[in-house]
């Protein structure tokens, strides 16, 4: 059992880093380094750092976050030199992972923190011989980032739902990495420590062909309800980012339109351009199904006949949504990623579901993680 120490953890990126890990809840221990640690419990940050074999510092002043742009620096030198001198008092020299920046290369006050905190890191290092990684990450996205603060993927996706004109620098191009990905990195480098600086390498593209591909997803997926094509693994793990700002829309259930005639009637279970599977099950009153949650796959869920309660837990969370769904009137509801869900039959008959997933079912990578909702 690892243990490894994370700043920032309440964070954006420290999310799916703890995300990521808690699929290997059993191989590794997360302890959460609260910004308590570097005030008014700063005595108490030595005693956390000796139980950590690996500590992944992400905390610090951002723009999005401090106004003033002269006290992001500031800021942030100081709370190395806290993290780095607690570890000395400790005599602790855990291997340290620091979330640096393509920002380190630009002369701006962040840009500045991150190349001079990756110095005083790595000056710590070769004095202690501590190993010490400064990961150079380029601009990360990912599911349920704050619009207008963490990444500009999340605020264009935020701007397409609701209906908002965007500012698209059509000239400008920026390199993307999805924070699983990261997190997929740190893990391996965990298991394999490396002592040197690493620049993380992104997929570059314009800006203006960012949009494209956002407005893409807003117009088949809102608008028509298709499932668009996923040429690329970056659009597939863009798609799942632009869809997981859709609950706070209240997006879902989608209601299905039905037609009918004198034989009866008929529905599209899902219009998509990807392929997958679909099946059918049965479940008795008082059953449930599900319990699992996904890091990748489009899971759709649409009750055909009986009446059920679809609940959906953000993973680490507690908060949980319920939708009470009727085959009367046929609704479908695409599981959001890191969203651990279940169907319960609450209806005194038989539940006919029907399932689409986007892949075929693999059972070496089902990418289901059993999970309680």
């Amino acid at each position: 059992m690892k243990t490894i120490g994370i700043t920032g953890h309440t964070g954006f990126f420290g999310q799916h880093i703890k995300w990521f890990f808690y699929g290997f809840r059993n191989d590794v221990k997360i302890i959460p380094i609260g910004r308590e640690f570097f005030s008014e419990k700063y005595e108490k940050l030595p005693s956390v750092l000796k139980e950590c074999e690996t500590v992944i510092h992400l905390a610090g002043a951002h723009p999005a976050n401090t106004k003033n742009a002269e006290e992001i620096y500031a800021i942030n030198l100081d709370l190395a030199r806290k993290l780095t001198g607690a570890c000395d008092v400790a005599g602790a020299t855990p291997y340290l992972i620091f979330a640096s920046s393509i920002q380190a290369y630009r002369d701006n006050p962040y840009g500045k923190s991150k190349k001079d905190v990756g110095a005083l890191f790595r000056a710590w290092g070769e004095k202690t011989g501590a190993y010490v990684t400064n990961l150079i990450i380029p601009n990360e996205f990912g599911e349920n980032g704050r619009p207008f603060h963490t990444t500009v993927v999340a605020t264009f996706s935020h701007q397409l739902i609701k209906g908002e004109p965007s500012t698209v620098n059509l000239d400008a191009v920026i390199p993307l990495i999805h924070t699983q990905d990261v997190a997929r990195i740190m893990y391996n480098l965990i298991r394999d420590p490396k002592n040197e600086d690493i620049e993380l390498p992104g997929t570059s593209m314009k800006v203006a062909d960012l949009y494209d591909i956002l407005r893409g997803f807003k117009e088949n997926y809102f608008d028509r309800d298709i499932v668009p094509s996923f040429p690329t693994d970056l659009h597939y793990k863009l798609f799942n980012t632009f869809r997981s700002y859709l609950f706070d829309f209240d997006f879902y259930p989608r209601s299905i339109e039905i037609k009918s005639d004198e034989r009866g009637s008929l529905f599209d279970l899902v219009k998509e351009k990807t392929g997958g599977q679909t099946f059918v099950s049965s479940t008795k009153p008082g059953k449930v199904r599900g319990n699992h949650y996904h890091t990748r796959k489009i899971e759709r869920f649409c009750v055909i006949k009986g009446v059920a309660e679809i609940k959906l837990r953000k993973l680490l969370a507690d908060d949980v949504r319920t939708f009470r769904v009727s085959g009367n009137q046929p609704t479908y509801i695409d599981m959001p990623t890191f969203f651990t869900h279940n169907i319960i039959n609450i209806g005194n008959d038989e539940l006919i579901t029907a399932f689409w997933i986007n892949e075929l079912l693999d059972k070496n990578d089902s990418d289901a993680y059993p999970e309680e909702v």
